[in-house]
Formats: structure tokens, sequence, C-alpha cells
């Protein structure tokens, strides 16, 4: 099941065109807020990261907002169906990190890191992608999980 915060969010977003910089930029912004403790300036820097990787995607791969949102929802959809079976918990994958006392946020958060590292390394240099996961998909599991965690902050 999709959570409804998640699609409002995404239909929610005006994409902020820069350049692959800026997705470090942000995170650089991200990690101050984050470690300062201020929650209400996490989730905005957490909409805005995501906000430049739609960006990048219509810029970047010559795509319309409304297709990459639509992408976004149906992999969303096809994801969460694998990793969260029929249950009525959108984020129940996440909360599996709780068996082991880790918080369904920091385990968001660590997945976010993941996907920011293979951001990062790829764009510096594409021959580092030895499993052929296009860097575009990359750049929307950033948006994904983005958002995800907003959602789960705001729980």
């Amino acid at each position: 099941m999709i959570s409804q915060e998640y699609l409002q969010l995404l239909s929610n977003l005006t994409p902020k065109f820069g350049t692959p910089k800026s997705i470090h930029d942000e995170w650089l912004k991200l990690i101050f807020v984050w470690n300062d403790d201020q929650t209400s300036k996490v989730e905005k820097s957490l909409i805005t990261l995501a906000e430049i990787c739609l960006g990048l995607l219509v810029q970047k791969y010559d795509r319309s907002e409304y297709g990459i949102i639509q992408d976004m929802i149906k992999l969303h959809e096809n994801k969460n169906a694998g990793y969260s079976g029929n249950n009525i918990d959108s984020w129940a994958n996440f909360r599996v990190c709780e068996s082991f006392g880790i918080s369904s946020v920091v385990g968001c958060m660590t997945r976010l890191c993941d996907k920011y590292s293979r951001y990062s390394n790829l764009s510096e240099d594409p021959t580092l992608d030895k499993v052929n996961e296009k860097i575009e998909d990359t750049i929307m599991d950033l948006l994904s999980y983005s958002l995800i965690l907003v959602c789960l902050l705001n729980e």
C-alpha cells in the first residue's frame, strides 16, 4: 500500500534546476541540520534535496516532470509490494530495523546515505558502475528515500 503522505509530497515537488554538484551542496546542509537536531530544517532540506533530484532528472534526461512523477509512483508501488507485501503499513520494511533497536528513521537515513554515496562516486567516475544500474535510477532512489524519510519523521 502506497502512503498518501508520500504521494502528496511527491506531487507537490517543484523541480529545482542546478548542477550535479547541487545535490552535494544540499547534502552538506542536510548533515549540518541533522547533527544540530533541527527537525523542521531537516524536513525542508530533504524536500529541497528531492526537488534538486527532480530538477536534474528533468534537465539531464530531458524528461517531463509529470512523466518522472508518474514513473516514481509506479516504481514505488512495485517496490513497496515486494518490500512490504500485503501489509497495510507502507513503511513495514523500514520498521524491521526496530527489531534490532534501530529506529525506522535511522534505517531510512542509512539507505539514503548509501544512495548518496553511490551517486557521489558515479557522478565523479561513471566507470565505477559495475552492476549496470543507471545513475538516473540512483537519483530517483535519492528522491524517493528523501520523501520517505520526511514521512517517517512526521509520524
